[in-house]
């Protein structure tokens, strides 16, 4: 793999967007952060992202990508894997007496994840891959059957971790693609995607652990609940300190100091146009939403929406639709899976990942 003529190989304002990104997005921390080793360790996460982008997409370039349906089978594996652990964690908690807190804080418990929100963030992506998936097949067949398990499975899954902003990100993704991507699925495979959604829905609810955090239990907020979980009051206050340093920012991750919500920690703005200007500034800001944008409008403006690349289409827009409401760009392995949506996407696009980010085939 050549970098160099990996670069050579984008368009022209895609080439220059990231060049201008790399040469200005660490400013804001270096200049102002309070904790720099912190700000610069993030803000060198950014560069490894884009080699990792990179390197995927000169692999895809070079090799036969794998098919739709094998790749997110793929990672379906990969998660059906992961639930005995998880299973196994949760059964065999400790008395919270036990612990330093006194509770077993049940939000950050799931192994391997942060928070429970990053854990439902991907099933939503794993969720719409799927619906994807099914969204051509001419009627429900022994073969997708197959497919409606594993809806039912991350419907489940998605509503068990209460993750509001995955199902604002599935549901937006499935109305662009309705309006704007037809033909529209047959009568048959709707009824059947439905009936899956709703039973993996009612099967979440045998299982919730003792947290509100888990499960949509609507029927227990009052009229007066704050359903936007404090949202608003973050959104000003980025935009509050966007407007004192606008051009550079104030560095990577000095969210979490700058601001607390009633007196919890907050990381990031929940809002990955706020969070770029907040962290870097407009000028990089606008050069990594223009590269998003472009990577966007490539997976959209070629040729006919193919089985193959429906999936990863509608996966991104769930990725940037949860990312105006939570931390899409924030967590590494939520970057990480964008990359992977994106690159993959772009494959189906070419048929061989000739292209980037909207190069000429």
């Amino acid at each position: 793999m050549d970098y160099r003529q990996s670069l050579r190989r984008l368009p022209v304002q895609t080439r220059r967007a990231l060049i201008f990104f790399l040469a200005t997005f660490w400013i804001g921390a270096l200049l102002h952060s309070r904790f720099l080793t912190y700000s610069l360790v993030r803000a060198a996460g950014w560069p490894i992202h884009i080699l990792f982008a990179v390197a995927l997409w000169h692999f895809l370039h070079k090799h036969r990508p794998i098919t739709a349906r094998t790749f997110i089978f793929i990672l379906c594996a990969g998660y059906a894997a992961y639930l005995p652990l998880l299973s196994y964690h949760l059964l065999t908690a400790p008395p919270g007496a036990s612990l330093h807190y006194g509770a077993v804080i049940w939000a950050s418990s799931l192994p391997g994840y942060l928070s429970v929100r990053i854990f439902g963030m991907e099933i939503g992506v794993i969720l719409t891959l799927l619906l994807g998936l099914v969204w051509r097949e001419a009627d429900v067949t022994p073969r997708s059957s197959i497919n409606m398990l594993l809806i039912t499975a991350a419907a489940c899954l998605l509503c068990w971790s209460g993750t509001r902003s995955a199902v604002f990100g599935v549901a937006g993704a499935v109305m662009i693609t309705a309006f704007f991507r037809r033909p529209l699925p047959r009568w048959s495979v709707v009824c059947a995607v439905v009936m899956a959604i709703v039973a993996g829905g009612a099967a979440s609810s045998f299982m919730l652990p003792p947290d509100p955090a888990f499960g949509f239990r609507i029927v227990e907020h009052s009229l007066k609940a704050d359903y936007s979980a404090g949202r608003v009051e973050i959104w000003t206050a980025a935009l509050r300190l966007i407007m004192q340093r606008p051009l550079t920012g104030w560095g990577d991750g000095s969210f979490i100091w700058l601001f607390s919500l009633k007196g919890a920690v907050v990381a990031q703005p929940h809002n990955a146009i706020l969070q770029m200007l907040q962290a870097w500034g407009l000028p990089a800001a606008f050069a990594a939403l223009f590269m998003i944008g472009r990577i966007w409008w490539a997976l959209n403006r070629r040729g006919t929406m193919t089985t193959d690349r429906l999936p990863f289409v509608m996966a991104f827009d769930t990725l940037l639709i949860m990312s105006m409401v939570d931390g899409v760009f924030f967590h590494a392995r939520l970057i990480m899976l964008a990359v992977i949506i994106a690159t993959f996407g772009l494959a189906a696009c070419s048929g061989r990942g000739r292209a980037l980010a909207g190069a000429p085939e």
